[in-house]
């Protein structure tokens, strides 16, 4: 766990413009947000999508940031910003971090499709200042977040209640508010804050009481960072699909699944992708038809093959690997409430609002079901009655600009 040295979150009571840059895979946002001065009223909300070019993942970092900075600086002209005077930007990077402070810290690595020359060992608000400086524009980074803690601050701006933020897609992580006190690797002095956000980096998990199975074990193998992130790998979006995938495989090849030969799509890695297995999942046919149609997409079975037999058993199979994911991720939540006291255990039964973002949340409907099911099971139907697993759209761009704003209202 790492303290984010967030030691502000907004209350909907910030008022004015602001902008956040939000980058974190294959694309990047740039948003605008107007507050009013009626609580937690967002008066105006301008957001831009835009792909990262192929050349941008492995060039020197500083051309990375100038594209960012570029994109600000266009989107912030076509909405009427008139540059008068300085802007307050948040960025959230979701990568491994050292913050040293709200507007600091240091590139620890980095993951998914990045190899830039400059990024380690650099701090990502100088860099994105200085490209902002060479295009001689108003603006002055002021947060430095990752996505669940704008997940966090994004239900923080109109729910009080928000005390974790979560991330359940791609990847997976998670944030909880600390009290200063018991965050034994914070410096003293580092805050006068009685509270702190911190990280829980819960993707890179590991503990002997984790079910690590052999074929979990099999895939790690193939990662490119096998041996860590065990537990991301177990119940993000990014790999239920490839150990459903192995497990059919195995049954293909072990008990003829699909009939005396195994299908040479079967044996592709990735070749089932969670959207995928959800549907799967998801199929309420009598005859699971829309089974039946996945497999002969994904892995050009013949209608033959693809029996109600064969279905059912690969439904059942994507069924235990979306619900061990639920269970574990309600597990760690579980863990969460438990350990910042909303669990009832003193004796005080408080509304609790788990912040949620991310397509497999999002998406996968049964999955959250899933998910309520097993919270209930691990805290109990009363306390988790007083549990809400909210899912927050854009959650983690919003939050970079709603943290802009409470970062500046702390400061005044």
């Amino acid at each position: 766990m790492m303290p984010s040295m967030m030691d502000v979150l907004p209350n909907g009571e910030e008022t004015g413009d602001f902008f956040a840059v939000d980058i974190g895979g294959t694309n990047f946002r740039v948003i605008l947000v107007s507050l009013s001065e009626k609580r937690g009223e967002v008066a105006r909300f301008e957001m831009e999508e835009f792909a990262i070019p192929e050349e941008y993942f492995s060039c020197h970092a500083d051309r990375l940031f100038d594209l960012l900075a570029d994109s600000l600086v266009t989107f912030a002209k076509r909405y009427g910003f008139s540059g008068n005077r300085t802007a307050p930007v948040g960025f959230c990077f979701s990568f491994p971090v050292d913050q040293t402070a709200v507007d600091a810290g240091t590139m620890i690595k980095l993951t998914k499709k990045f190899d830039n020359e400059g990024f380690v060992g650099s701090d990502p608000v100088q860099m994105l200042q200085r490209a902002i400086l060479r295009f001689k524009a108003p603006f002055k980074v002021v947060a430095l977040l990752n996505d669940s803690v704008g997940t966090l601050a994004g239900a923080c701006y109109e729910d009080p209640n928000a005390k974790v933020g979560v991330i359940l897609g791609t990847g997976t992580n998670a944030c909880y508010v600390e009290q200063v006190a018991n965050i034994a690797t914070l410096a003293k002095g580092s805050t006068k804050r009685q509270t702190m956000v911190v990280n829980t980096e819960w993707g890179n998990f590991t503990a002997a009481s984790l079910p690590i199975t052999e074929v979990d074990r099999e895939m790690d193998e193939t990662t490119p960072n096998a041996g860590e992130y065990h537990f991301e790998k177990m119940v993000s979006g990014m790999y239920m699909g490839e150990v459903a995938r192995r497990i059919i495989l195995r049954l293909a090849e072990e008990a003829q699944l699909f009939g005396p030969s195994v299908p040479d799509e079967l044996r592709v890695e990735w070749a089932l992708s969670t959207p995928a297995m959800s549907k799967i999942v998801e199929d309420g046919s009598w005859t699971l038809s829309r089974t039946a149609q996945i497999l002969a997409e994904t892995l050009h079975l013949p209608p033959s093959r693809c029996t109600y037999s064969a279905c059912s058993t690969v439904k059942a199979v994507c069924l235990m690997v979306s619900r061990r994911s639920a269970a574990l991720v309600a597990a760690c939540l579980a863990g969460l409430l438990c350990h910042i006291g909303r669990d009832g255990s003193n004796g005080a039964m408080q509304e609790t609002t788990v912040a949620i973002d991310g397509g497999l949340f999002e998406h996968f409907d049964a999955y959250r079901e899933f998910l309520s099911e097993y919270m209930e099971q691990m805290l109990g139907p009363e306390v988790a009655a007083k549990v809400q697993l909210k899912r927050i759209r854009d959650a983690s761009s919003m939050g970079s600009a709603y943290l802009a704003a409470a970062v500046t209202a702390s400061s005044e």
